[in-house]
């Protein structure tokens, strides 16, 4: 054998030894990530269209099948939203079921919208609240979805009240699909002959805990048939929740937490009046406005505090949306925050830098619909000296917005954080 031919029988050998030690490199990585609850890397890319499905399944799932529950519209705003999630992902868990984190953004949680999960809520601390729960974020659920070679099987869940009656039911309803599937964002996602279900739950279902109990059987009875349909769509048109058990509220992503400590650090001591303007009495608000300003005006002295953080739906800029939901702004309105500003230099959203997650400075208006203020004006109301809510005069009711805010600070004072003077105090 010349020297010209071992040269090549040796170069052809280490080529062929790093081919295999690669292959096995890869193999052993993937099996790594499937162990863990976040199915797939997020900053790992999804080029793997060549992949049969079962292939494909295997990395995105861990078997051979991907089963997904995806909560792809949630109609009522962050607060109560979130609740929501914790919701589907106690039934996702019942299910066996992977759980798709729905993006974020204008206040909700809606597959359309721009952000991804994370942008408002830490995925730590929903998969501490559930340990054993498969998590797939909305992109890598798209990605997967892309990916395929024959388009996943799928079902519409819509779940619905009816409090006229006290009975639940489940069934097959074909109508009104164009209307069924508005909010399923069909450009971006690609599914196979839907078909359409309503779950209704009749009469006060949560007024007890076997009430609870009873529905949350119902609805698992009734969705585990579905077991070879991949996909679940899952739309909300409830409003209280659908199992017995308690979960705590999913924390908020780092960036908001640091950005609105830093706020209350800056205003420390202060006053944070929060005021919904959007389900009291119109005729009411220059009346409300002209009290808070003199209860104000009391605290600050018997305190000594001068700053006032003032938390409100209404539009404190007019070109920018505080609430999604307040369409019917009237005179009054604005002429209770007319005389607030007249007698209260106060301080709000507006006058700190707006920044996205990356600390990037961002133009006002995107971050107004962001959705952030309204979580960011949650936390700094949380952790002021003293903290003033409407009187029912000048709301409706107490929002769980506000229900929130007095549990943090009633957690916060227990934990014997100084600085909190009171839980809440009406104006």
């Amino acid at each position: 054998m010349t020297k010209r031919e071992i040269i090549i029988i040796t170069s052809f050998l280490i080529s062929i030894t790093w081919i295999i030690v690669i292959f096995f490199t890869i193999k052993f990585s993937s099996q790594t990530k499937i162990s863990d609850n976040y199915i797939i890397n997020p900053e790992s890319s999804i080029n793997d269209s060549y992949l049969f499905d079962k292939e494909l399944n295997q990395k995105f799932c861990g078997s051979s099948k991907c089963k997904f529950l995806f909560p792809y519209s949630i109609s009522e705003q962050e607060t109560k939203a979130q609740k929501h999630i914790n919701q589907y992902a106690q039934m996702a868990q019942k299910l066996d079921r992977i759980l798709v984190l729905t993006n974020v953004g204008k206040s909700t949680i809606k597959s359309c919208l721009k952000y991804p999960f994370n942008y408002y809520y830490s995925i730590e601390s929903l998969q501490k609240n559930f340990p054993e729960l498969k998590l797939m974020t909305q992109e890598q659920f798209h990605g997967w979805i892309k990916s395929r070679n024959k388009k996943p099987s799928s079902q519409q869940i819509i779940i619905q009240e009816n409090r006229n009656r006290e009975f639940h039911d489940f069934v097959q309803d074909q109508s009104n699909m164009i209307l069924k599937e508005r909010d399923l964002c069909l450009n971006e996602f690609d599914f196979d002959n839907i078909k359409h279900y309503n779950l209704t739950i009749g009469g006060r279902y949560w007024r007890d805990v076997q009430s609870l109990k009873d529905l949350s059987n119902f609805i698992v009875d009734n969705l585990k048939p579905f077991d070879d349909i991949e996909i679940l769509l899952m739309k909300q048109n409830f409003y209280y929740p659908l199992f017995p058990n308690y979960i705590p509220d999913i924390k908020y992503s780092s960036h908001i937490i640091k950005k609105a400590i830093t706020i209350s650090q800056q205003l420390q001591p202060y006053i944070a009046a929060q005021w919904r303007m959007e389900t009291g009495n119109p005729l009411n608000m220059p009346k409300c406005a002209e009290k808070l300003v003199s209860h104000l005006e009391d605290l600050k002295k018997i305190y000594n505090i001068k700053n006032v953080y003032f938390a409100t739906d209404y539009p404190l800029n007019y070109s920018l949306r505080q609430s999604f939901t307040f369409h019917e702004i009237k005179k009054y309105h604005g002429k209770a925050i007319d005389i607030l500003r007249e007698n209260i230099d106060f301080f709000s959203w507006l006058n700190f830098t707006p920044t996205d997650q990356f600390g990037n400075e961002m133009f006002i208006n995107e971050f107004a619909l962001s959705g952030i203020p309204g979580i960011l004006d949650k936390i700094v109301c949380s952790r002021a000296k003293i903290f003033l809510v409407a009187p029912p005069e000048c709301r409706r009711k107490m929002s769980s917005y506000t229900s929130m805010i007095n549990s943090e600070r009633k957690a916060l004072m227990e934990d014997k954080v100084e600085g909190i003077e009171n839980i809440s105090l009406e104006w």
